[in-house]
Protein backbone atom coordinates (compact mmCIF):
# COMPACT_ATOMS: atom_id res chain seq x y z
CA UNK A 1 0.00 0.00 0.00
CA UNK A 2 1.21 3.39 -1.64
CA UNK A 3 2.57 5.72 2.52
CA UNK A 4 0.92 8.98 2.50
CA UNK A 5 4.70 10.58 2.09
CA UNK A 6 4.84 8.27 -1.18
CA UNK A 7 1.46 9.93 -2.39
CA UNK A 8 2.08 13.47 -1.32
CA UNK A 9 5.69 12.83 -3.52
CA UNK A 10 4.05 11.84 -6.55
CA UNK A 11 1.52 14.94 -5.66
CA UNK A 12 4.06 17.39 -5.81
CA UNK A 13 5.90 16.13 -8.92
CA UNK A 14 2.68 15.62 -10.95
CA UNK A 15 1.74 19.23 -9.73
CA UNK A 16 5.32 20.70 -10.63
CA UNK A 17 4.91 18.80 -14.15
CA UNK A 18 2.03 20.72 -15.03
CA UNK A 19 3.52 23.93 -14.20
CA UNK A 20 6.06 23.25 -16.10
CA UNK A 21 3.64 22.43 -19.17
CA UNK A 22 1.32 25.01 -18.58
CA UNK A 23 4.21 27.70 -18.52
CA UNK A 24 5.43 26.67 -21.93
CA UNK A 25 4.50 28.31 -24.50
CA UNK A 26 3.82 25.93 -26.71
CA UNK A 27 1.25 23.78 -26.99
CA UNK A 28 0.72 20.77 -25.59
CA UNK A 29 -2.31 18.20 -25.62
CA UNK A 30 -3.08 14.47 -25.87
CA UNK A 31 -6.32 13.41 -28.02
CA UNK A 32 -7.34 9.45 -27.94
CA UNK A 33 -7.75 7.45 -30.82
CA UNK A 34 -11.90 8.97 -31.38
CA UNK A 35 -9.85 12.30 -31.79
CA UNK A 36 -11.16 13.31 -28.18
CA UNK A 37 -8.88 16.01 -25.73
CA UNK A 38 -7.39 14.20 -22.75
CA UNK A 39 -5.77 16.84 -21.45
CA UNK A 40 -4.52 20.52 -23.05
CA UNK A 41 -2.24 23.00 -21.28
CA UNK A 42 -2.51 26.79 -20.71
CA UNK A 43 -1.01 27.73 -24.25
CA UNK A 44 -4.51 26.75 -25.84
CA UNK A 45 -6.02 29.55 -24.44
CA UNK A 46 -3.59 32.02 -25.89
CA UNK A 47 -3.57 30.15 -28.84
CA UNK A 48 -7.56 29.44 -29.54
CA UNK A 49 -9.09 30.93 -26.40
CA UNK A 50 -9.95 27.49 -24.90
CA UNK A 51 -8.95 26.91 -20.85
CA UNK A 52 -7.89 23.61 -19.74
CA UNK A 53 -11.65 22.82 -18.42
CA UNK A 54 -13.16 24.06 -21.91
CA UNK A 55 -10.38 21.88 -23.84
CA UNK A 56 -10.91 18.48 -21.81
CA UNK A 57 -13.76 16.26 -23.65
CA UNK A 58 -13.59 18.48 -26.97
CA UNK A 59 -13.47 17.06 -30.23
CA UNK A 60 -10.75 17.89 -32.33
CA UNK A 61 -12.58 19.16 -35.43
CA UNK A 62 -14.59 21.16 -33.17
CA UNK A 63 -11.48 22.93 -31.25
CA UNK A 64 -9.17 23.42 -34.68
CA UNK A 65 -11.49 24.63 -36.93
CA UNK A 66 -10.42 24.76 -40.67
CA UNK A 67 -6.88 23.88 -39.58
CA UNK A 68 -8.26 20.04 -38.76
CA UNK A 69 -8.77 20.04 -42.39
CA UNK A 70 -5.59 21.10 -43.14
CA UNK A 71 -3.92 18.50 -40.77
CA UNK A 72 -6.10 15.89 -41.72
CA UNK A 73 -3.13 13.88 -43.63
CA UNK A 74 -0.82 13.87 -40.50
CA UNK A 75 -3.82 13.32 -38.38
CA UNK A 76 -4.18 10.19 -40.07
CA UNK A 77 -0.79 9.52 -40.17
CA UNK A 78 -0.30 9.62 -36.40
CA UNK A 79 -3.75 7.29 -36.11
CA UNK A 80 -1.62 4.71 -38.69
CA UNK A 81 1.34 5.36 -35.61
CA UNK A 82 3.99 7.20 -37.37
CA UNK A 83 5.10 10.12 -35.66
CA UNK A 84 4.43 13.79 -37.96
CA UNK A 85 6.82 16.41 -37.26
CA UNK A 86 5.39 19.31 -39.76
CA UNK A 87 5.41 23.46 -40.20
CA UNK A 88 1.85 24.84 -40.59
CA UNK A 89 0.78 28.06 -40.72
CA UNK A 90 -1.77 29.02 -37.87
CA UNK A 91 -4.71 31.92 -37.35
CA UNK A 92 -4.92 32.35 -33.52
CA UNK A 93 -7.81 33.93 -31.17
CA UNK A 94 -6.29 37.17 -31.86
CA UNK A 95 -6.35 36.87 -35.46
CA UNK A 96 -2.66 37.06 -36.37
CA UNK A 97 -0.62 34.48 -37.98
CA UNK A 98 1.69 31.98 -36.02
CA UNK A 99 3.90 29.81 -38.18
CA UNK A 100 4.57 26.63 -35.96
CA UNK A 101 6.45 23.80 -35.74
CA UNK A 102 4.00 20.44 -34.87
CA UNK A 103 4.70 17.05 -33.65
CA UNK A 104 2.24 14.28 -33.45
CA UNK A 105 3.59 11.78 -31.13
CA UNK A 106 1.63 8.16 -31.11
CA UNK A 107 0.91 6.75 -28.07
CA UNK A 108 1.24 2.62 -28.42
CA UNK A 109 -0.62 0.05 -25.65
CA UNK A 110 -0.76 -3.69 -26.51
CA UNK A 111 0.38 -2.80 -30.10
CA UNK A 112 -2.54 -0.67 -30.54
CA UNK A 113 -2.41 2.94 -31.37
CA UNK A 114 -4.44 4.34 -28.20
CA UNK A 115 -4.21 8.49 -29.56
CA UNK A 116 -1.17 10.67 -29.50
CA UNK A 117 0.57 13.77 -27.92
CA UNK A 118 0.72 16.92 -29.15
CA UNK A 119 3.22 19.79 -29.36
CA UNK A 120 2.83 22.66 -31.47
CA UNK A 121 5.79 25.31 -30.81
CA UNK A 122 5.65 28.94 -31.93
CA UNK A 123 8.67 29.16 -34.73
CA UNK A 124 7.01 32.90 -35.71
CA UNK A 125 10.66 34.39 -35.17
CA UNK A 126 12.45 31.88 -36.93
CA UNK A 127 10.77 31.44 -40.11
CA UNK A 128 10.42 35.63 -40.23
CA UNK A 129 14.22 35.78 -39.94
CA UNK A 130 14.16 32.77 -42.77
CA UNK A 131 12.19 35.07 -44.77
CA UNK A 132 14.37 38.06 -44.39
CA UNK A 133 17.44 35.91 -45.24
CA UNK A 134 16.21 34.83 -48.39
CA UNK A 135 14.63 38.44 -49.47
CA UNK A 136 18.01 39.68 -48.43
CA UNK A 137 19.67 37.11 -50.54
CA UNK A 138 17.70 38.00 -53.05
CA UNK A 139 18.07 41.70 -52.76
CA UNK A 140 22.36 40.77 -52.98
CA UNK A 141 21.79 39.03 -56.56
CA UNK A 142 19.06 41.64 -57.58
CA UNK A 143 21.77 44.06 -56.82
CA UNK A 144 25.17 42.01 -58.39
CA UNK A 145 23.08 42.34 -61.52
CA UNK A 146 22.74 46.11 -61.50
CA UNK A 147 26.64 46.00 -60.31
CA UNK A 148 27.71 43.56 -63.43
CA UNK A 149 25.90 45.76 -65.84
CA UNK A 150 27.70 48.89 -64.04
CA UNK A 151 30.80 47.41 -64.29
CA UNK A 152 29.68 46.35 -68.05
CA UNK A 153 29.28 49.89 -68.52
CA UNK A 154 32.58 51.56 -67.27
CA UNK A 155 34.27 48.83 -69.79
CA UNK A 156 32.33 50.21 -72.69
CA UNK A 157 32.97 53.83 -71.27
CA UNK A 158 37.22 53.00 -71.06
CA UNK A 159 36.87 51.14 -75.17
CA UNK A 160 35.11 54.90 -76.24
CA UNK A 161 37.71 56.57 -74.14
CA UNK A 162 40.49 54.54 -75.69
CA UNK A 163 39.00 54.50 -79.48
CA UNK A 164 38.89 58.30 -79.01
CA UNK A 165 41.85 58.85 -77.68
CA UNK A 166 44.49 56.03 -80.04
CA UNK A 167 42.21 55.55 -83.23
CA UNK A 168 40.66 58.41 -83.71
CA UNK A 169 44.06 60.42 -83.00
CA UNK A 170 46.15 58.80 -85.48
CA UNK A 171 42.88 58.39 -87.84
CA UNK A 172 42.70 62.74 -87.79
CA UNK A 173 46.21 62.71 -88.83
CA UNK A 174 46.35 60.39 -91.36
CA UNK A 175 43.37 62.47 -92.95
CA UNK A 176 45.75 65.23 -92.55
CA UNK A 177 48.30 63.79 -94.40
CA UNK A 178 45.70 62.36 -97.43
CA UNK A 179 44.45 65.93 -97.76
CA UNK A 180 48.21 67.40 -97.49
CA UNK A 181 49.23 64.64 -100.09
CA UNK A 182 46.22 64.63 -102.54
CA UNK A 183 46.82 68.68 -102.82
CA UNK A 184 50.18 67.78 -103.99
CA UNK A 185 49.31 65.06 -106.62
CA UNK A 186 46.67 67.88 -107.68
CA UNK A 187 48.79 70.81 -108.31
CA UNK A 188 51.62 68.60 -110.04
CA UNK A 189 49.00 66.90 -112.27
CA UNK A 190 45.56 67.21 -112.62
CA UNK A 191 45.23 64.06 -113.99
CA UNK A 192 47.84 61.79 -112.18
CA UNK A 193 46.20 58.00 -111.51
CA UNK A 194 47.92 58.74 -107.85
CA UNK A 195 45.25 61.21 -107.48
CA UNK A 196 42.37 59.44 -107.67
CA UNK A 197 43.19 56.69 -105.57
CA UNK A 198 44.39 59.17 -102.92
CA UNK A 199 41.08 60.98 -103.04
CA UNK A 200 39.84 57.58 -102.10
CA UNK A 201 42.43 56.94 -99.94
CA UNK A 202 41.21 60.44 -98.00
CA UNK A 203 37.52 59.23 -98.55
CA UNK A 204 37.72 56.02 -96.87
CA UNK A 205 39.74 57.58 -93.61
CA UNK A 206 37.58 60.25 -93.28
CA UNK A 207 34.45 57.85 -93.85
CA UNK A 208 36.58 55.23 -90.89
CA UNK A 209 36.94 58.24 -88.99
CA UNK A 210 33.40 59.44 -88.93
CA UNK A 211 32.28 55.49 -87.64
CA UNK A 212 34.49 55.50 -85.01
CA UNK A 213 33.34 58.98 -83.56
CA UNK A 214 29.71 57.42 -83.96
CA UNK A 215 30.39 54.53 -81.90
CA UNK A 216 32.25 56.43 -79.28
CA UNK A 217 29.29 58.89 -78.87
CA UNK A 218 26.97 55.69 -78.45
CA UNK A 219 28.81 54.27 -76.29
CA UNK A 220 29.46 56.92 -73.94
CA UNK A 221 25.22 57.85 -73.86
CA UNK A 222 23.62 57.28 -70.70
CA UNK A 223 22.92 53.11 -70.05
CA UNK A 224 20.71 51.72 -68.03
CA UNK A 225 21.62 48.65 -66.18
CA UNK A 226 18.97 45.86 -66.82
CA UNK A 227 16.35 46.77 -64.14
CA UNK A 228 13.74 44.61 -65.89
CA UNK A 229 15.69 41.65 -64.89
CA UNK A 230 17.74 42.98 -61.35
CA UNK A 231 13.82 43.73 -60.41
CA UNK A 232 12.47 40.17 -61.79
CA UNK A 233 15.29 38.57 -60.11
CA UNK A 234 14.36 40.02 -56.93
CA UNK A 235 11.36 39.07 -56.90
CA UNK A 236 10.80 35.77 -57.69
CA UNK A 237 13.16 35.07 -54.99
CA UNK A 238 10.97 35.98 -52.21
CA UNK A 239 9.60 32.80 -50.62
CA UNK A 240 6.39 34.86 -48.62
CA UNK A 241 4.81 36.77 -49.65
CA UNK A 242 3.85 35.89 -53.39
CA UNK A 243 5.21 38.71 -55.37
CA UNK A 244 4.06 39.25 -58.56
CA UNK A 245 5.68 41.83 -61.08
CA UNK A 246 3.90 43.46 -63.91
CA UNK A 247 6.55 45.50 -66.37
CA UNK A 248 4.46 46.46 -69.39
CA UNK A 249 6.67 47.04 -72.40
CA UNK A 250 6.63 50.58 -73.29
CA UNK A 251 8.48 50.87 -70.43
CA UNK A 252 12.02 52.36 -71.19
CA UNK A 253 14.04 53.20 -68.69
CA UNK A 254 17.35 55.30 -70.14
CA UNK A 255 18.02 57.85 -66.59
CA UNK A 256 19.90 55.67 -64.18
CA UNK A 257 18.91 57.87 -61.64
CA UNK A 258 15.15 56.96 -62.11
CA UNK A 259 15.98 53.51 -62.76
CA UNK A 260 17.59 53.41 -59.34
CA UNK A 261 14.72 54.94 -57.65
CA UNK A 262 12.32 52.40 -59.36
CA UNK A 263 14.61 50.21 -57.74
CA UNK A 264 14.78 51.14 -54.68
CA UNK A 265 11.30 51.63 -54.09
CA UNK A 266 10.43 48.60 -54.95
CA UNK A 267 13.05 47.29 -52.31
CA UNK A 268 11.53 48.98 -49.76
CA UNK A 269 8.07 48.06 -50.60
CA UNK A 270 8.87 43.96 -50.29
CA UNK A 271 11.36 44.61 -47.27
CA UNK A 272 7.66 46.05 -45.38
CA UNK A 273 5.08 43.82 -46.74
CA UNK A 274 7.67 40.98 -45.55
CA UNK A 275 8.25 42.19 -41.62
CA UNK A 276 4.84 44.47 -41.25
CA UNK A 277 1.81 43.52 -43.45
CA UNK A 278 1.32 39.78 -43.11
CA UNK A 279 -0.06 39.98 -46.67
CA UNK A 280 0.05 36.29 -48.18
CA UNK A 281 0.31 38.23 -52.09
CA UNK A 282 2.17 41.64 -53.33
CA UNK A 283 1.33 42.87 -56.79
CA UNK A 284 3.97 44.88 -58.55
CA UNK A 285 3.02 46.92 -61.92
CA UNK A 286 5.87 49.33 -64.03
CA UNK A 287 3.77 51.28 -66.85
CA UNK A 288 4.08 54.08 -68.80
CA UNK A 289 1.79 56.69 -68.86
CA UNK A 290 1.91 59.64 -71.15
CA UNK A 291 4.26 61.61 -69.82
CA UNK A 292 5.52 59.65 -66.82
CA UNK A 293 6.50 56.08 -66.16
CA UNK A 294 3.95 54.87 -63.39
CA UNK A 295 4.83 52.50 -60.14
CA UNK A 296 2.06 51.08 -58.53
CA UNK A 297 2.63 48.41 -55.42
CA UNK A 298 -0.45 46.65 -53.94
CA UNK A 299 -0.48 44.18 -51.37
CA UNK A 300 -3.34 42.30 -49.15
CA UNK A 301 -1.94 42.71 -45.66
CA UNK A 302 -3.47 44.51 -42.68
CA UNK A 303 -2.66 47.80 -43.37
CA UNK A 304 -1.06 50.73 -41.25
CA UNK A 305 -2.25 53.98 -40.25
CA UNK A 306 -0.72 57.56 -41.26
CA UNK A 307 0.93 57.35 -37.50
CA UNK A 308 3.00 53.61 -38.48
CA UNK A 309 4.51 54.81 -41.44
CA UNK A 310 8.30 54.64 -40.53
CA UNK A 311 11.60 55.80 -41.74
CA UNK A 312 11.52 53.53 -44.87
CA UNK A 313 8.39 55.78 -46.43
CA UNK A 314 9.98 58.42 -45.45
CA UNK A 315 13.11 57.87 -47.88
CA UNK A 316 10.68 56.80 -50.27
CA UNK A 317 8.95 59.65 -50.26
CA UNK A 318 12.11 61.96 -50.70
CA UNK A 319 14.08 59.73 -53.59
CA UNK A 320 10.61 60.54 -55.80
CA UNK A 321 10.72 64.34 -54.64
CA UNK A 322 14.35 64.31 -55.90
CA UNK A 323 13.35 63.48 -59.09
CA UNK A 324 10.37 65.51 -59.66
CA UNK A 325 7.52 62.90 -58.67
CA UNK A 326 4.39 62.32 -56.83
CA UNK A 327 3.78 59.69 -54.17
CA UNK A 328 0.45 58.64 -52.72
CA UNK A 329 -0.45 55.79 -50.06
CA UNK A 330 -3.57 54.37 -49.67
CA UNK A 331 -4.02 51.93 -46.63
CA UNK A 332 -7.30 50.72 -44.18
CA UNK A 333 -7.50 48.08 -41.79
CA UNK A 334 -7.39 44.86 -43.51
CA UNK A 335 -7.72 45.92 -46.76
CA UNK A 336 -3.95 46.26 -47.63
CA UNK A 337 -1.54 48.53 -48.37
CA UNK A 338 -1.11 50.23 -51.80
CA UNK A 339 1.81 52.52 -53.03
CA UNK A 340 1.19 54.93 -56.19
CA UNK A 341 4.58 56.58 -57.92
CA UNK A 342 4.80 58.77 -60.64
CA UNK A 343 7.81 59.65 -62.17
CA UNK A 344 7.78 62.38 -64.62
CA UNK A 345 9.81 61.23 -68.29
CA UNK A 346 9.61 63.24 -71.01
CA UNK A 347 9.60 61.91 -74.76
CA UNK A 348 13.18 61.85 -75.74
CA UNK A 349 14.50 62.12 -72.12
CA UNK A 350 17.58 60.02 -71.69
Amino acid sequence: MESKETSNASQDVAALALFVIDNSPAMMAYWNANLICQFSNDAYADWFGKSRAEMKGIAMRDALGEIFTMNRKEIQGALAGEKQVFERAVRVADGSLRHSLMTYTPRFKSGKVHGFFVHVADVTPLKLAEVELKSAYAELKATQILLSDAVRENERVRIARDLHDVLGHHLTALNLHLDLALRQALEQDQHAASSKSLAISRDLAQNLLNQVRTVVAMERSNHVSDVRQALQSLCSAIPEPVVTLEFASNVELQCPVMAHTIFSCVQEAITNCIRHARAKKLHIHLARQQDGIVLLMMDDGKGISKEEQGHGLAGMHERVAELGGRMHISSQTDEGFHIHIWLPQKEGQP
